[in-house]
């Protein structure tokens, strides 16, 4: 492929990710977390379905655009569901360690395609996609769905059982109050429904609490500041230069290295990557969220002026290394999962659906930019 098909081939597990994105927070308010994560899982085996067997261009980038777009759900989703089950004590931390998943989804899928990168085996790589989708259809059952999301349509004993399942006790009343209280609804409140949790996507409670549009979002002035703040961090997350670090560190270090020292930079950084999230998991609720995301974009803008100085002034090419390795340390510690987990925690549970569709299709357009362009300014420079 040609640097601009290459960029096309990429970019289209994002543009698959920002349609997820915009479609599937409204139909998680509507149908529930837990649901929509299970039947998601559809895009993930047709996809992988589709790039054990492409023949062509076109089939191959179906298969990633159809995968894309059940990542795009997957970040509407998850993040979502992850906040309104964790204690509030953890929560954070909680939100970490999806983002601790993620990275090493990534480290994994790299170290494999070390290995699996050739012309007998990268169809298999690619089938090795299957294998997660395959695991959360067996897994999900066994979950329970969101006590935030039940109480908010109106399943009032079923959000108790959900609560007494999570927390393993029945002495829930103070959580089960307080999230009553948040959702602005009277502890006097009768349930009202049965809630099937392995039923098919039916309609929801007729007497279910009315969740936002995206147009509400921003019409009102108790919601706007929020949505605005959590979608200035993932911009920041997008623009900040991971994804050049990410998506085409190899494509960066063959310019200075072989192809074989550059794969094992690659998995370097994917490698400090991973590390960097394990303090972030202890210090996102010890230092808190707003200390820790200074502290990270901080510690990246220096990286990133020190890899400008690197670069113009001619140094060793290590100092490249140490330098983009620095960043991606930068990142971990608190950019990388920060804007992920915050946004449940500004608003209310009527709100979250449309404003992580908002904030994730964002995320994924700036993704998109980023990886559709770079490889020519990469040819170029």
């Amino acid at each position: 492929m040609d640097d601009w098909k290459w960029g096309a081939f990429v970019s289209a597990f994002l543009l698959g990710g920002i349609l997820g994105a915009l479609t599937f927070g409204n139909l998680t308010s509507k149908y529930g977390r837990r649901r929509v994560l299970l039947y998601n899982n559809i895009f993930f085996l047709l996809g992988g379905f589709l790039f054990f067997f492409a023949n062509n261009f076109l089939l191959l980038w179906v298969g990633r655009f159809l995968l894309g777009l059940g990542c795009g759900a997957g970040t509407v989703v998850l993040p979502i569901f992850i906040s309104e089950i964790s204690p509030t004590s953890i929560r954070g931390s909680m939100g970490s360690v999806n983002q601790l998943s993620i990275v090493f989804g990534v480290f994994l899928s790299q170290t494999i395609g070390v290995v699996m990168s050739t012309k007998d085996l990268w169809r298999l790589f690619f089938g090795l996609t299957l294998v997660p989708a395959i695991l959360q259809i067996i897994l999900l059952p066994y979950c329970v769905e969101s006590p935030k999301w039940l109480i908010h349509n109106n399943y009032y004993a079923e959000a108790k059982k959900a609560l007494q399942t999570l927390r393993k006790t029945d002495s829930i009343d103070e959580e089960y109050s307080l999230i009553l209280s948040q959702s602005g609804i009277s502890s006097s409140s009768e349930p009202a429904t049965n809630y099937d949790e392995n039923s098919s996507l039916l309609p929801i409670s007729p007497h279910a609490l009315q969740s936002l549009s995206i147009p509400q979002l921003f019409s009102s002035q108790t919601l706007r500041l929020p949505v605005l703040l959590s979608l200035s961090l993932h911009v920041a997350q997008q623009f900040s230069g991971i994804n050049a670090a990410i998506y085409y560190s190899t494509t960066i270090f063959e310019q200075s290295y072989s192809r074989k020292t550059a794969l094992v930079l690659t998995l370097l950084v994917s490698f400090i990557n991973l590390i960097m999230m394990i303090p972030s998991m202890y210090l996102i609720e010890k230092a808190g969220r707003k200390k820790l995301l200074l502290i990270s974009m901080l510690w990246m803008a220096l990286l990133s002026a020190f890899i400008a100085v690197a670069g113009g002034a001619g140094w060793n090419k290590e100092w490249i290394v140490v330098g983009l390795v620095g960043f991606v340390a930068g990142f971990g510690i608190g950019l990388g999962a920060i804007p992920w987990l915050i946004l449940p925690e500004l608003l209310p549970t009527q709100a979250v659906g449309a404003a992580g569709s908002v904030c994730t299709a964002v995320n994924w357009t700036c993704n998109f930019l980023v990886a559709f362009f770079l490889p020519a300014f990469i040819s170029f420079g």
